[in-house]
């Protein structure tokens, strides 16, 4: 059979050429370094990514995760983003340095845990091992999701708390509902949305 050359160089070129496609654990870390990067995007947090290069704060954040998904056996719940969050600090809300910007814990907490997810779906087939249960998962929430749900919502991802981000994964589950184009995305939950609608 044909080595699909096209997917490989994809591949290396998401996870960072250096990833060893063959080796699963060094695939799973890529996916979340690339869920962290995502987190990080707006312009806003610039200073805060600076602040996480100085201080580690991307590695002890990955490494606590990839120990809480392995604790929960590869599933994604609502209860893991509740253990991530204190991840990236005590306080529910970081300011950063000495401007009047802000992030909520919560908000980035959801991202990083959604894209993750979202990230092992696409690379499944290299993370066989694994054996991820995506059924239950939740859209990662970002600018373009809340866009696409037309209402105005009190806050942006970046500072949402739970019973906001409950609100948001509801009108989704509703807004899916009445989708006809699901095919075989049901079976990663709320997820699809984002496959759908990004």
């Amino acid at each position: 059979m044909k080595k699909d050359y096209k997917t490989i160089f994809l591949k290396k070129y998401l996870l960072k050429r250096s990833t060893n496609l063959a080796e699963q654990s060094e695939v799973l870390r890529a996916c979340c370094v690339l869920a962290y990067a995502d987190m990080l995007t707006a312009g806003k947090y610039l200073l805060y990514k600076r602040g996480v290069k100085n201080n580690g704060l991307r590695e002890k954040i990955i490494k606590g995760f990839l120990y809480l998904l392995n604790k929960k056996k590869y599933c994604f719940s609502r209860e893991l983003i509740d253990e991530v969050v204190p991840l990236f600090g005590n306080k529910g809300t970081i300011k950063i340095k000495k401007s009047n910007v802000f992030i909520s814990a919560y908000g980035l907490a959801q991202k990083f845990v959604n894209m993750s997810f979202k990230y092992f779906f696409v690379f499944e087939d290299d993370l066989s091992k694994y054996k991820f249960d995506f059924s239950e998962c939740d859209c990662p929430v970002d600018s373009v999701i809340l866009k696409s749900l037309e209402k105005k919502w009190k806050h942006p991802w970046s500072k949402l708390e739970k019973d906001e981000y409950i609100e948001i994964q509801d009108t989704i589950k509703d807004k899916l509902s009445k989708d006809k184009r699901l095919g075989e995305l049901p079976a990663i939950g709320l997820m699809a949305y984002d496959f759908l609608y990004w």
